[in-house]
Protein backbone atom coordinates (compact mmCIF):
# COMPACT_ATOMS: atom_id res chain seq x y z
CA UNK A 1 0.00 0.00 0.00
CA UNK A 2 2.54 2.60 1.15
CA UNK A 3 4.87 2.02 -1.83
CA UNK A 4 2.13 3.41 -4.16
CA UNK A 5 1.87 6.73 -2.33
CA UNK A 6 3.72 9.90 -3.28
CA UNK A 7 4.14 12.76 -0.81
CA UNK A 8 5.08 16.40 -1.39
CA UNK A 9 4.28 18.91 -4.12
CA UNK A 10 7.53 18.57 -6.10
CA UNK A 11 7.56 14.70 -6.09
CA UNK A 12 3.90 14.67 -7.26
CA UNK A 13 4.63 17.19 -10.03
CA UNK A 14 7.58 15.07 -11.19
CA UNK A 15 5.46 11.92 -11.09
CA UNK A 16 2.78 13.51 -13.27
CA UNK A 17 5.35 14.89 -15.74
CA UNK A 18 6.95 11.42 -15.90
CA UNK A 19 3.62 10.02 -17.08
CA UNK A 20 2.85 8.00 -13.95
CA UNK A 21 -0.79 7.21 -13.38
CA UNK A 22 -2.24 9.18 -10.48
CA UNK A 23 -5.50 7.75 -9.19
CA UNK A 24 -6.34 10.56 -6.81
CA UNK A 25 -4.59 13.58 -5.37
CA UNK A 26 -5.16 14.93 -1.88
CA UNK A 27 -4.31 18.61 -1.39
CA UNK A 28 -4.20 20.41 1.93
CA UNK A 29 -7.05 22.88 2.12
CA UNK A 30 -5.84 26.46 1.76
CA UNK A 31 -2.43 25.49 0.31
CA UNK A 32 -1.00 28.22 -1.91
CA UNK A 33 2.19 29.17 -3.74
CA UNK A 34 3.82 28.90 -7.16
CA UNK A 35 4.40 25.15 -6.95
CA UNK A 36 0.82 24.56 -5.84
CA UNK A 37 -0.46 26.63 -8.80
CA UNK A 38 1.72 24.57 -11.13
CA UNK A 39 0.39 21.37 -9.59
CA UNK A 40 -3.24 22.42 -9.98
CA UNK A 41 -2.62 23.31 -13.67
CA UNK A 42 -1.03 19.91 -14.27
CA UNK A 43 -4.01 18.18 -12.67
CA UNK A 44 -6.39 20.06 -14.92
CA UNK A 45 -4.39 19.21 -18.05
CA UNK A 46 -4.08 15.54 -17.14
CA UNK A 47 -7.63 15.30 -15.76
CA UNK A 48 -6.45 14.09 -12.37
CA UNK A 49 -9.05 14.10 -9.62
CA UNK A 50 -8.14 16.21 -6.62
CA UNK A 51 -9.65 16.50 -3.18
CA UNK A 52 -8.94 19.20 -0.66
CA UNK A 53 -8.32 17.86 2.84
CA UNK A 54 -8.69 19.95 6.03
CA UNK A 55 -5.52 20.26 8.11
CA UNK A 56 -6.87 18.05 10.91
CA UNK A 57 -7.97 15.42 8.42
CA UNK A 58 -4.52 15.52 6.82
CA UNK A 59 -2.89 14.96 10.21
CA UNK A 60 -5.13 11.97 10.90
CA UNK A 61 -4.39 10.52 7.46
CA UNK A 62 -0.63 10.88 7.92
CA UNK A 63 -0.86 9.38 11.41
CA UNK A 64 -2.70 6.35 10.00
CA UNK A 65 -0.13 5.93 7.21
CA UNK A 66 2.65 6.13 9.78
CA UNK A 67 0.96 3.50 11.94
CA UNK A 68 0.52 1.24 8.88
CA UNK A 69 4.23 1.55 8.03
CA UNK A 70 5.26 0.49 11.55
CA UNK A 71 2.77 -2.39 11.44
CA UNK A 72 3.89 -3.56 7.98
CA UNK A 73 7.53 -3.75 9.08
CA UNK A 74 6.80 -5.11 12.56
CA UNK A 75 8.59 -2.09 14.04
CA UNK A 76 7.94 -0.14 17.21
CA UNK A 77 7.13 3.55 17.37
CA UNK A 78 8.65 4.42 20.75
CA UNK A 79 6.48 7.54 20.92
CA UNK A 80 3.46 5.30 21.49
CA UNK A 81 4.89 4.03 24.79
CA UNK A 82 3.44 5.97 27.69
CA UNK A 83 5.80 7.69 30.09
CA UNK A 84 6.35 5.55 33.17
CA UNK A 85 5.42 2.30 31.43
CA UNK A 86 6.78 -0.77 33.20
CA UNK A 87 9.46 -2.92 31.60
CA UNK A 88 6.87 -5.67 31.15
CA UNK A 89 4.76 -3.33 29.02
CA UNK A 90 7.82 -2.19 27.08
CA UNK A 91 8.90 -5.80 26.42
CA UNK A 92 5.40 -6.61 25.17
CA UNK A 93 5.53 -3.62 22.79
CA UNK A 94 8.88 -4.81 21.42
CA UNK A 95 7.67 -8.40 20.90
CA UNK A 96 6.63 -8.11 17.20
CA UNK A 97 9.93 -6.43 16.29
CA UNK A 98 11.91 -8.99 18.32
CA UNK A 99 10.27 -11.80 16.34
CA UNK A 100 11.06 -10.09 13.02
CA UNK A 101 14.64 -9.43 14.12
CA UNK A 102 15.14 -13.02 15.32
CA UNK A 103 14.08 -14.41 11.94
CA UNK A 104 16.28 -11.93 10.06
CA UNK A 105 19.27 -12.66 12.32
CA UNK A 106 18.83 -16.40 11.81
CA UNK A 107 19.35 -16.04 8.06
CA UNK A 108 22.22 -13.56 8.47
CA UNK A 109 23.91 -15.76 11.08
CA UNK A 110 23.84 -18.79 8.80
CA UNK A 111 25.35 -16.79 5.94
CA UNK A 112 28.13 -15.36 8.11
CA UNK A 113 28.95 -18.79 9.54
CA UNK A 114 29.20 -20.22 6.01
CA UNK A 115 31.65 -17.46 5.02
CA UNK A 116 33.71 -18.02 8.18
CA UNK A 117 33.76 -21.76 7.53
CA UNK A 118 35.34 -21.15 4.12
CA UNK A 119 38.18 -19.39 5.97
CA UNK A 120 38.49 -22.24 8.46
CA UNK A 121 37.03 -20.15 11.29
CA UNK A 122 34.53 -21.64 13.72
CA UNK A 123 32.54 -18.88 15.34
CA UNK A 124 28.96 -17.79 15.89
CA UNK A 125 28.02 -14.11 15.39
CA UNK A 126 26.16 -12.45 18.24
CA UNK A 127 23.72 -9.58 17.71
CA UNK A 128 22.97 -6.88 20.27
CA UNK A 129 19.77 -4.85 20.48
CA UNK A 130 19.44 -1.30 21.74
CA UNK A 131 16.05 -0.58 23.27
CA UNK A 132 14.39 1.86 25.61
CA UNK A 133 13.58 0.75 29.15
CA UNK A 134 12.24 2.00 32.44
CA UNK A 135 15.61 2.84 34.00
CA UNK A 136 14.08 3.83 37.34
CA UNK A 137 12.40 0.45 37.66
CA UNK A 138 15.62 -1.38 36.76
CA UNK A 139 17.63 0.56 39.36
CA UNK A 140 15.01 -0.08 42.04
CA UNK A 141 15.07 -3.82 41.28
CA UNK A 142 18.87 -3.93 41.56
CA UNK A 143 18.74 -2.04 44.87
CA UNK A 144 16.28 -4.59 46.26
CA UNK A 145 18.64 -7.42 45.27
CA UNK A 146 21.83 -5.62 46.35
CA UNK A 147 22.28 -7.41 49.68
CA UNK A 148 22.54 -10.74 47.85
CA UNK A 149 24.98 -9.53 45.18
CA UNK A 150 28.66 -8.59 45.04
CA UNK A 151 29.79 -5.12 43.95
CA UNK A 152 30.74 -6.17 40.42
CA UNK A 153 27.35 -7.82 39.76
CA UNK A 154 25.48 -4.80 41.12
CA UNK A 155 27.40 -2.41 38.89
CA UNK A 156 26.93 -4.67 35.85
CA UNK A 157 23.17 -4.73 36.36
CA UNK A 158 22.78 -0.98 36.80
CA UNK A 159 21.67 0.40 33.39
CA UNK A 160 23.08 3.88 33.97
CA UNK A 161 26.66 2.69 34.63
CA UNK A 162 28.92 2.23 31.58
CA UNK A 163 31.59 -0.53 31.44
CA UNK A 164 34.36 2.09 31.74
CA UNK A 165 32.67 3.67 34.77
CA UNK A 166 32.20 0.20 36.29
CA UNK A 167 35.93 -0.57 36.08
CA UNK A 168 36.86 2.78 37.63
CA UNK A 169 34.37 2.36 40.48
CA UNK A 170 35.61 -1.15 41.29
CA UNK A 171 39.21 0.08 41.22
CA UNK A 172 38.38 2.95 43.56
CA UNK A 173 36.49 0.71 45.98
CA UNK A 174 39.41 -1.74 46.04
CA UNK A 175 41.82 1.09 46.75
CA UNK A 176 39.62 2.41 49.56
CA UNK A 177 39.43 -1.08 51.08
CA UNK A 178 43.20 -1.40 51.04
CA UNK A 179 43.57 2.03 52.66
CA UNK A 180 41.14 1.06 55.43
CA UNK A 181 43.06 -2.15 56.09
CA UNK A 182 46.34 -0.23 56.21
CA UNK A 183 44.87 2.18 58.77
CA UNK A 184 43.89 -0.61 61.18
CA UNK A 185 45.95 -1.09 64.37
CA UNK A 186 48.57 -3.85 63.98
CA UNK A 187 46.64 -6.26 66.21
CA UNK A 188 43.44 -5.93 64.23
CA UNK A 189 45.33 -6.15 60.96
CA UNK A 190 47.02 -9.35 62.20
CA UNK A 191 43.67 -10.82 63.24
CA UNK A 192 42.21 -9.99 59.83
CA UNK A 193 45.19 -11.62 58.14
CA UNK A 194 45.03 -14.60 60.51
CA UNK A 195 41.37 -15.16 59.75
CA UNK A 196 42.16 -15.28 56.08
CA UNK A 197 45.03 -17.72 56.67
CA UNK A 198 42.78 -19.87 58.85
CA UNK A 199 40.26 -20.14 56.07
CA UNK A 200 42.98 -21.24 53.69
CA UNK A 201 44.22 -23.87 56.20
CA UNK A 202 40.68 -25.24 56.52
CA UNK A 203 40.43 -25.54 52.79
CA UNK A 204 43.80 -27.35 52.66
CA UNK A 205 42.71 -29.80 55.37
CA UNK A 206 39.48 -30.53 53.53
CA UNK A 207 41.51 -31.16 50.39
CA UNK A 208 43.82 -33.61 52.22
CA UNK A 209 40.89 -35.61 53.59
Amino acid sequence: MTENLVFGIRPVVEAIEAGKQIEKLYIRKGAEGQLMTELRDLCLRHRIRTQEVPVEGRKETLAQIKADIYEDFGALDVHTIAAGATNDHIDAAYQPMDEEAAEFERHIREGIMDILALQGIEDTPVFTHTRISNTKEQVETVCLEAEYLDDETILRKLPNITPDERAKILERKQREQEERMAALPPALAANAGGAGAGDEDDEDEEGEE
